[in-house]
C-alpha cells in the first residue's frame, strides 16, 4: 500500500489509486463479506486479490486528506483479515469453505469536518463492523502518527511474528548506532512472556524505555502525516 505525499502543502490519497470510497464501502445491508470483497477486488483490482494486500491474509483500501502538509485531516483506511486462509481462497471460497474461513473487518475513522454528537465519535477511531456503533477510541503515544499507528495495531494483532522481528532490527540498528555493549533485549522478551512485571520495572525500566523510544522514532521516521495532540485531547472524553 503506497500512500506518498510526495511532500505536498494539501492533497488526498487513494489505495488504490482508482479507489472511489462510494462504490467501495461494505453494504451491510445487501452484503455478506465475502460478496462485498468479490465486488472490490473485481472493481478496483481487476479480479486480483494479491492486490489489495499488505500481507497475504490482510486487505487494505484507503482515502486520506491532507492540509499544511503534515495535517491529516481524513482518514478512512478498510481492513479485511482472513483466518484460515490467506485473500485468494476467501476471493474463491464458495459455500463449502465459509465455515473454514473467518473474516475480520476493521476501519480506521478520521474526519475532521464529520465529528458526530457530542463525545460520542472518538479522534480518531475504529470500527469493527461496517455499520455504526460500535466505535472504540484509537490512540497511540502522542505523535499522532495515526495511520502508522494503525498499520502496527493490525500487525501486532494478526502478523505479530513478522512485527516481533521489525521491532527486534529497531532495537539491534540503534543499540549498535549508540555503540551499547550488553543487550537486553531477550530479556525484556522474556519477562513479558513469564508475567514478571516487577522484572521489567526494576532491571529492565530504562532498557523498556529505549525500546519504546527507539519503535516510536522508527514509526515516525517513515511517514510524516500527524494529527495534532492538542486536537485530540480537546475532542476526546474521558
Amino acid at each position: 500500500m503506497k500512500l506518498n505525499t510526495w511532500g505536498k502543502p494539501r492533497g488526498s490519497l487513494t489505495f488504490p489509486g482508482n479507489y472511489d470510497i462510494s462504490d467501495g464501502r461494505w453494504r451491510y445491508s445487501a452484503e455478506t463479506s465475502d460478496v462485498w470483497f468479490r465486488r472490490i477486488v473485481d472493481t478496483f483490482f481487476r479480479g486480483y486479490p494479491t492486490c489489495c494486500a499488505i500481507a497475504d491474509n490482510i486487505g487494505m483500501l484507503a482515502l486520506i486528506k491532507w492540509e499544511e502538509k503534515t495535517n491529516l485531516v481524513y482518514a478512512n483506511i478498510q481492513t479485511i483479515i482472513v483466518s484460515g486462509g490467506d485473500l485468494e481462497s476467501f476471493y474463491l471460497s464458495d459455500d463449502l469453505e465459509k465455515d473454514r474461513l473467518r473474516c475480520q473487518y476493521l476501519r480506521l475513522d478520521l474526519d475532521m469536518k464529520s465529528l458526530g454528537p457530542l463525545f460520542k465519535e472518538p479522534f480518531p477511531h475504529i470500527h469493527s463492523n461496517p455499520a455504526h456503533e460500535p466505535r472504540f477510541a484509537f490512540s497511540f503515544g502522542d505523535s499522532g502518527n495515526v495511520i502508522m499507528d494503525f498499520l502496527e495495531f493490525i500487525y501486532k494483532n494478526y502478523r505479530y511474528d513478522e512485527w516481533m522481528k521489525w521491532a527486534e532490527n529497531v532495537w539491534r540498528k540503534n543499540a549498535r548506532e549508540a555503540g551499547e555493549e550488553d543487550d537486553p533485549f531477550e530479556g525484556i522478551v522474556y519477562a513479558f512472556k513469564a508475567g514478571k512485571a516487577d522484572l521489567l520495572q526494576n532491571r529492565f525500566s530504562k532498557d523498556l524505555k529505549r525500546l519504546k523510544s527507539y519503535l516510536q522514532q522508527a514509526k515516525d521516521s517513515s511517514y510524516p502525516l500527524r494529527v495534532k495532540k492538542e486536537l485530540r485531547d480537546l475532542l476526546n472524553y474521558p
